[in-house]
């Protein structure tokens, strides 16, 4: 668990385990987060959405198998206030995009605050995350994925429906990993690159 301070966090902390990411798993995602990112074809096809469904799914179910989503509850769970009120240091905004350079991926560093959100847009994520845990957060993200997917396709009536709180609940998914990040943990940094980059993503496409 990270102890946090009140709207800036420390540049110190207690000693973090930090998770042991598979590198196959998170080569994997993030070719084909940046394939899609860094080629995109005006509105997302169906094929694409199905990727981001899938990847969705192997990543924050390979967050679960390393211990990373009870680890950001936990930090959520003992001060919320601290991650609601986090205040982005240009520091961090610089790793994260170090992170996403090394894949070749080149974000500016206003577009990577902004992943972040509002105080109130997590706020709100925090309600949705501490309701119904990170995995479950995700996995309603990536059934949105699908079933937009299926509608692109002609195998649903309508649209995928609004999931009220979800795209919240990335931004604050996305804050608790850059507070990681903040303290050190190099996992945490990857992590919020990662998760960032899917919101980026939703959000060009309209979806969050």
């Amino acid at each position: 668990m990270l102890a946090l301070a009140p709207r800036r966090v420390a540049a110190e902390g207690p000693p973090i385990d930090p998770p042991e990411f598979s590198n196959a798993v998170v080569d994997f995602v993030f070719k084909d987060f940046s394939d899609i990112y860094m080629y995109p074809d005006g509105q997302p096809t169906a094929a694409q959405l199905d990727r981001l469904s899938a990847d969705t799914m192997l990543l924050f179910k390979h967050f679960e198998e390393v211990g990373l989503n009870s680890g950001l509850q936990q930090t959520l769970a003992a001060d919320p206030l601290a991650v609601i009120d986090y205040v982005p240091d240009p520091a961090t905004v610089s790793t994260i995009q170090g992170v996403l350079s090394d894949r070749g991926i080149s974000i500016s560093a206003s577009a990577i605050t902004s992943w972040l959100g509002t105080p109130e847009e997590r706020s709100q994520g925090a309600a949705q995350v501490l309701q119904n845990g990170v995995l479950a957060t995700a996995t309603s993200m990536a059934q949105t994925l699908s079933e937009q997917a299926s509608y692109l396709r002609g195998e649903l009536p309508f649209p995928a429906p609004d999931r009220p709180g979800i795209c919240d609940g990335l931004q604050l998914i996305i804050a608790v990993l850059w507070i990681g990040c903040v303290l050190g943990v190099g996992p945490y940094c990857v992590g919020a690159a990662m998760v960032g980059l899917l919101y980026a993503m939703l959000h060009w496409y309209g979806m969050c």
